[in-house]
């Protein structure tokens, strides 16, 4: 969420609030006058205190949850029970109450008077309470009808929401979102991110509906090398690619997105961003060496506690961890655990470095360390539905290791029922298990998913593989054993093919 989001809509918000107070005629059933005068004058008293600077959410939030529980506030008009609910939801938001804040906000955009500040305040909202089919709801509805609201949400708000709208709302929705959201013209702010996976989403859903031409339009937007695998990988796109076979060029686009990507960061030179960027994009392409020299530069230059870039409090963090992938992808693997170790301690966001302690874990896991990889867990607070998979996967390769059959049975069972939050850490965690029935299941599962098919044959590649860590390389041969079955590679045959590519998986 941006950081003036409250205050751009407490103000949008209260510039007409007193006016509106001062013309709505007195409503008196069913509760008496004086109840009605109370709330109302209570009511206007808390906009007094909204309007005070700096917004005290805590003291608002608490104020409106006062009074909409009065006798009078239901016979309050219903352009002051909507402003109500939204500074509600205003207040509760700002205190760190996500849910009710959501809660207050759904009942907003409900009422007649609900305009782009509602839906606006309650996208952040949902995606801060982890409600991902409220969040999807919002974006579409910004997208369509105040597309300029969304310049007040983060990258990572609407990439985030826009990724799980498929799982989340079924295909309808999901085209509808993807769809008012390019329409929208709508692409990240940071220079680092990309909308292409998403706009590919789009180019698929085109071509299902018929529409060769729409969808053509939208693949000539997209020029990460990755989406290029994509289509080479799935038949739904085959006219396409046979149409124009140079235009889908993989080592050509890579080539260019490397370019693309030295230039942004050279033209961005006090952005550690743009370093961890490249870095990660130099090891995906089995160039680890010079992807680790560019990140120790990066460090030295922050050596002593110097401060030589303008986002370095936020990144570095990813720096050091981005280092450990490297050094992992070189083989050098005690390095890689002694880099992770202070990189998992440092914060992100603000708060606890949940994704790196996770990280940390896999490591360890990956080291056969299945001990250590439960310490790395231990004591971790709230974290995304996806951090959540993620951790429980980490756990259940630790508990796998240990034969501790009992809490693996409890982590695999989380992971059974929140699939829909990461079929990613599922398959992993079922391939840690030995269960592969189990994750061949999924893998057909999922090839037979218009929504999922995608992600699913580009796991199934044949990508080049780094050295591997003692558990990591069972962790591979299962893989290969389980994409050999007959089964899976009938799944594989309806609906797409594997190539070889020189480069990892991203």
């Amino acid at each position: 969420m941006r950081t003036n989001i409250l205050a751009l809509c407490a103000v949008a918000w209260m510039a007409w609030a007193p006016q509106a107070f001062a013309s709505l005629p007195d409503e008196t059933s069913p509760a008496t006058q004086a109840d009605v005068d109370k709330v109302r004058a209570e009511l206007r008293e808390a906009v007094t205190v909204a309007q005070a600077t700096p917004f005290d959410a805590a003291k608002v939030g608490d104020l409106m949850k006062a009074i909409v529980a009065e006798p009078g506030f239901a016979s309050l008009s219903g352009d002051e029970r909507h402003a109500a609910y939204l500074l509600l939801g205003l207040g509760e938001l700002g205190s760190g109450d996500d849910s009710g804040a959501l809660a207050a906000l759904t009942t907003a955009i409900q009422m007649p008077a609900a305009g782009g500040d509602d839906w606006s305040v309650r996208l952040d909202a949902a995606y801060r309470a982890h409600d991902d089919a409220a969040a999807a709801e919002s974006l579409a509805m910004l997208a369509q009808r105040w597309p300029d609201k969304l310049a007040d949400h983060d990258d990572v708000v609407i990439l985030h929401t826009a990724n799980v709208a498929d799982t989340r709302d079924g295909r309808a929705r999901e085209s509808a979102l993807l769809e008012s959201l390019h329409a929208s013209k709508w692409h990240p702010t940071d220079p680092f991110w990309s909308a292409d996976a998403l706009w590919l989403r789009l180019v698929r859903i085109r071509l299902e509906n018929g529409d060769r031409a729409g969808a053509a339009a939208v693949m000539d937007e997209i020029t990460d090398s990755g989406a290029y695998i994509d289509v080479h990988a799935d038949k739904r796109f085959d006219a396409m690619t046979a149409a124009d076979p140079s235009k889908y060029d993989v080592a050509a686009a890579q080539a260019r997105d490397l370019a693309a990507l030295r230039s942004k960061a050279a033209a961005a030179p006090d952005r550690l961003e743009g370093i961890n960027t490249l870095a990660l994009e130099l090891a995906q392409f089995n160039r680890a060496q010079e992807a680790l020299a560019l990140l120790d530069g990066a460090l030295a230059r922050m050596a002593d506690g110097k401060t030589a870039f303008a986002d370095q409090n936020d990144q570095i963090n990813w720096t050091m961890d981005d280092r450990a992938r490297v050094l992992d992808d070189l083989g050098r693997f005690d390095e890689a655990l002694a880099q992770r170790i202070p990189s998992a301690k440092l914060q992100e966001d603000g708060t606890a470095n949940v994704s790196q302690a996770i990280n940390l874990a896999d490591d360890y896991d990956a080291l056969e360390r299945p001990g250590d990889a439960l310490a790395a867990l231990r004591d971790l607070g709230g974290t995304s539905l996806y951090g959540s998979m993620a951790m429980q996967e980490a756990r259940a390769c630790a508990y796998a290791q240990l034969g501790d059959a009992a809490n693996l049975r409890g982590s695999m069972d989380y992971l059974k029922a929140h699939a829909a939050d990461g079929p990613q850490p599922l398959l992993n965690a079922r391939l840690c298990a030995g269960d592969l029935d189990g994750a061949a299941g999924q893998v057909i599962a999922a090839l037979a998913d218009p929504s999922n098919r995608m992600d699913m044959l580009y796991r199934l590649q044949d990508f080049a593989v780094p050295p591997l860590a003692p558990h990591d390389a069972k962790m591979h041969d299962a893989w290969i054993a389980l994409r050999g079955r007959a089964d899976v590679q009938a799944a594989i045959a309806k609906v797409g093919r594997i190539a070889s590519y020189r480069v990892l998986a991203q």
